[in-house]
C-alpha cells in the first residue's frame, strides 16, 4: 500500500512539475512576443516623436520695398509697410505661411477761397498665402524657395464738400499678385531668426468699380512684372 501511494505522489508531482514548466515556457512566450511588440513600437514612437517635434508655429513682420515706375500704379500700392506673418512649419522641410496686410493714408485739401474742400482715403489690404521649402544649411542659417500668392484690395474714396453740400465717389478694384521668392533667414537664437528674400512678381488688377456708376468711364485692366524685397522677423513658439 505504501509503495503504491509513493508511485502515486511520484507521478503527481512530476506531472505538476511538467504542467508547471509547460506554463511557464507558454508565459515566456506570450512575453517574448509583448518584449518582441514593444521593440517594434518604440521606434515608431520615437519617430512619430520626430515628426510632431518639426511642427511648430510663430509670428513674424514683413518690410516689403518695391521699385514702381508709377506712383500711382498698383505696384506702388502692393507695397505695404509693415505686413505680418504667421509661420507654419507643418514639416522638416515645408512651411505655409500666411500673409495679412493693411494700409490707409487721408489727405485734405481746400480751395484758394476756403469755398471747397476735398478728402482723399487710399487703402490697400492683402491675403496672401506662402508655399516654402525649407531647408538647414548649418547650425544657424535656413534657405528658403518658394511662392507667394496673394490677393489685393485696393479703394480710393473722394468727398468734395462746397457749402452745405458733399458728394461722394469710390473707386475699387481687385488685383492677383503671384511672387517667386528666394532667400533664407538666420537664427540668432532657436526662437528667434532675421532673414530677407527677393521676389519675382506677377501682378494683375482686374477692371475698376466705380460708386456712383459712370457709363462713360473706360474700362482699363492693368497687369505688370516687378521686383520687390522682404526683411524679415520671425517669433516661434
Amino acid at each position: 500500500m505504501i509503495i503504491i501511494m509513493t508511485k502515486t505522489l511520484y507521478c503527481i508531482t512530476v506531472k505538476s512539475f511538467f504542467h508547471f514548466l509547460f506554463t511557464v515556457m507558454k508565459r515566456k512566450h506570450v512575453l517574448a512576443c509583448l518584449l518582441a511588440a514593444a521593440a517594434v513600437s518604440i521606434p515608431s514612437t520615437v519617430s512619430a516623436q520626430s515628426s510632431e517635434s518639426s511642427f511648430r508655429i510663430g509670428l513674424g513682420t514683413a518690410l516689403s520695398f518695391t521699385i514702381p515706375n508709377d506712383d500711382n500704379s498698383p505696384v506702388y500700392y502692393n507695397s505695404i509697410v509693415p505686413e505680418l506673418l504667421l509661420p507654419i512649419d507643418v514639416a522638416d522641410y515645408f512651411r505655409l505661411e500666411p500673409v495679412f496686410g493693411i494700409a490707409q493714408g487721408t489727405s485734405k485739401s481746400e480751395s484758394a477761397n476756403s469755398s471747397g474742400t476735398q478728402t482723399r482715403t487710399e487703402s490697400v489690404m492683402r491675403l496672401g498665402l506662402g508655399l516654402i521649402y525649407k531647408k538647414m544649411l548649418n547650425s544657424s542659417f535656413q534657405m528658403n524657395i518658394g511662392v507667394r500668392p496673394s490677393a489685393l484690395f485696393f479703394s480710393n474714396k473722394q468727398e468734395e464738400g462746397s457749402g452745405q453740400s458733399t458728394s461722394t465717389s469710390t473707386l475699387s478694384n481687385t488685383a492677383i499678385n503671384i511672387a517667386g521668392t528666394f532667400g533664407g533667414e538666420y537664427f540668432f537664437a532657436k526662437q528667434f531668426s532675421m532673414g530677407v528674400e527677393a521676389h519675382i512678381n506677377y501682378l494683375s488688377q482686374g477692371e475698376t468699380s466705380r460708386e456712383p456708376a459712370d457709363p462713360n468711364a473706360s474700362k482699363q485692366t492693368y497687369s505688370a512684372i516687378y521686383s520687390s524685397t522682404f526683411l524679415t522677423a520671425r517669433l516661434y513658439f
